[in-house]
């Protein structure tokens, strides 16, 4: 059965390197994996996205709206591009998924549990997008995630810099606090600190610990 792991985190934590790290070790095992990162910001979907978040618009679309854009991105492209490998790969591995749109449209809410619970309802049971099996956030200073963010080279929807969420301190420093929380509720999410003892760790460091939760999740050695 394949099993779905997903790395969660805010704008600048070290997901897509995280992500690419642990790839390659699932893959020098011998196991297939196959990787996605949502938004799929060439897809039709995800390109009206990322116009939200080039203009400043994501900051203004209210959180409902927002998270049907996100979902709608995820159910669309799981149809069209990763059901098919799903029980044909031993291992997806996502960049994002349903916890980013349920955290950060959450910290936008007035209600943010029920925001939160309403996403995880509409994209797991109304739209049937399969629960991951383990979440890894990463967890890392908001000053060192910004700093990172402002040093971006161009993605496909932004020359470079920061986008309307990542700019916005205020809503990166109550996801930070909302994805913690979320770690603590449940079981099927781990906390990963970046730094020890006000050091900061290298990504080998810190890719040993998302190893461990790899193991657990796949319950063999890596």
């Amino acid at each position: 059965m394949t099993k779905i792991i997903s790395f969660e985190g805010i704008d600048g934590s070290g997901k897509s390197l995280q992500s690419k790290l642990l790839i390659e070790r699932l893959s020098s095992r011998g196991l297939s994996v196959y990787e996605r990162s949502y938004p799929q910001y060439d897809s039709f979907l995800g390109r009206h996205i990322g116009c939200f978040l080039k203009n400043s618009q994501a900051n203004d679309i209210d959180p409902y709206s927002m998270a049907l854009w996100y979902a709608s991105d995820r159910s669309v492209d799981w149809k069209n591009n990763v059901m098919q490998f799903y029980g044909e790969v031993d291992v997806i591995v996502f960049n994002r998924y349903s916890l980013s749109s349920a955290v950060y449209q959450a910290c936008r809410s007035d209600e943010p549990e029920a925001m939160r619970d309403w996403v995880l309802a509409l994209e797991h049971k109304t739209l049937g997008l399969p629960q991951p099996d383990m979440y890894i956030v990463l967890d890392v200073a908001l000053t060192e995630a910004h700093t990172r963010n402002k040093e971006k080279s161009g993605r496909s929807y932004l020359e470079a810099g920061a986008d309307a969420y990542e700019n916005n301190l205020s809503l990166q420093e109550k996801a930070i606090n909302a994805y913690q929380a979320y770690c603590r509720e449940f079981s099927n999410a781990t906390l990963i600190e970046g730094s020890k003892d006000g050091r900061l760790l290298s990504p080998n460091e810190i890719l040993e610990r998302v190893i461990g939760c790899a193991e657990r999740t796949l319950r063999i050695p890596l």
